[in-house]
């Protein structure tokens, strides 16, 4: 409920799966943010496995979040020490 000094809420999620999945494997998630607006941003999720010594595409994910005052409910601004989190 605080990222950076504000909380989130998630607004909206896009799945695309690339490949299948399987018991045992073992699943590597990488996430890139990217600002798009002064209220939200998005997380790209890169999803892959690794079988016989070769890295998988197994889907992309992108989810994004929104900055939301809970008690006002209402969205809210972004905060400077988010800013700087996502921008790193």
């Amino acid at each position: 409920m605080n990222a950076g000094g504000t909380a989130l809420i998630m607004s909206d999620i896009a799945i695309s799966f690339k490949k299948e999945s399987f018991y045992g494997d073992i699943l590597e998630v990488n996430i890139y943010p990217a600002i798009t607006s002064r209220l939200s941003f998005e997380l790209i999720y890169q999803i892959t496995a690794v079988r016989n010594n070769e890295s998988i595409l197994i889907a992309l994910v992108q989810t994004t979040m929104v900055c939301f005052d809970y008690e006002k409910r209402r969205v809210a601004p972004m905060t400077d020490a988010l800013k700087h989190l996502l921008e790193q």
